[in-house]
Formats: structure tokens, C-alpha cells, sequence
């Protein structure tokens, strides 16, 4: 291969790979997107129910001090006053109204005596959304806590929970 022609031949190459390594790498980043998304989702899922957890072991620390009742009414935040430790476990990272408390409290369970409860693995104290109405959050359902302390994401609402479903936002 004469010179002029492994010139024109090196030129062509550079050229072709400034273009082609740009090429390549917006087309793994768009694949990953996608991906991306959906772990970001996950991981504010996650932290969602480690709120719910929270609340719920506030809540059975509240009945501890309080003869074993859990708090009465739709006041249930400043009923549980000092055991709340971080205002911002109170903020499910999906909701898009920030600086609001995004969980509601089981309205059968206002002041009711944990003691005798029955089935307190499978009776919700606390649900994405307000009093009465579950707000489906995260991959169309919501997460939970329960009289027992787990918390976890369902696709309906439990049985032992009276309240409606609502779309996002609501």
C-alpha cells in the first residue's frame, strides 16, 4: 500500500470512529434508560416501605407508653410527638406533593387497644395515601404496615382495611 493510500485509509478510519464511538455509546445509554428507571422506582418502593416499618414501630412504642391504645383520631402525627425521630420518614419519596404526610392511619384502628387484636399480621394500621383512602403509588398498588410491625407492597387493599383506592395524586 503506497503512502498517499494508508493516509487517505487512516484518515477514512478517524473519521469513521469519531462517529461511530458517539453512535455506539448513546445506544447503550438509551437501552440503560429504561433500566435505570425502573430500579429508581424500586429503590423508592423500598424506602416507602421502610417508612411504613418506622411509623409502625413508632405507633407500637406510642401504645407501650399509652396503656396499650394506638393514637385516636386523624391527629395521629402529633399523637406520636416524641417517637417520631425524623419528620421526612413521614414523605413517601413517591408522592408528588412534597412536604406533606403521605400515609394514612387505619380510621377502625383510632384508639384501639393493640392487645387484644386480631390476626395482627394481617390488620393494616397505616397505607400510602390519607385516612380512607389508599392512593396506589407504585407499580399500580400500595405498600402497607401492619399491627404486627412487617410492612409490605400489595396490588389490592387488605381485607381488614376499610377504604377506597384512588389514582395518583389523589
Amino acid at each position: 500500500m503506497d503512502p498517499s493510500t494508508r493516509r487517505q485509509w487512516k484518515a477514512l478510519t478517524e473519521h469513521v470512529t469519531w462517529w461511530l464511538i458517539p453512535l455506539i455509546i448513546v445506544i447503550i445509554a438509551a437501552s440503560a434508560f429504561p433500566y435505570l428507571a425502573r430500579q429508581r422506582a424500586e429503590a423508592r418502593q423500598q424506602s416507602c416501605l421502610s417508612n411504613l416499618k418506622s411509623i409502625a414501630l413508632w405507633t407500637r412504642m406510642y401504645a407501650e407508653d399509652n396503656d396499650h391504645r394506638l393514637p385516636p383520631g386523624q391527629d395521629w402525627v402529633g399523637q406520636l410527638g416524641e417517637h417520631v425521630k425524623n419528620r421526612s420518614v413521614l414523605e413517601c419519596p413517591s408522592d408528588p406533593v412534597r412536604h406533606r404526610v403521605s400515609y394514612g392511619f387505619n380510621r377502625d384502628l383510632f384508639g384501639a387497644d393493640v392487645e387484644p387484636l386480631d390476626r395482627p399480621r394481617s390488620r393494616v394500621l397505616y397505607h400510602d395515601g390519607r385516612a380512607g383512602v389508599v392512593v396506589e403509588r407504585h407499580d399500580g398498588g400500595a405498600n402497607y404496615s401492619f399491627a404486627d410491625g412487617h410492612a409490605e407492597w400489595r396490588a389490592h387493599p387488605p381485607e381488614s382495611l376499610n377504604a377506597t383506592v384512588a389514582e395518583e395524586g389523589g
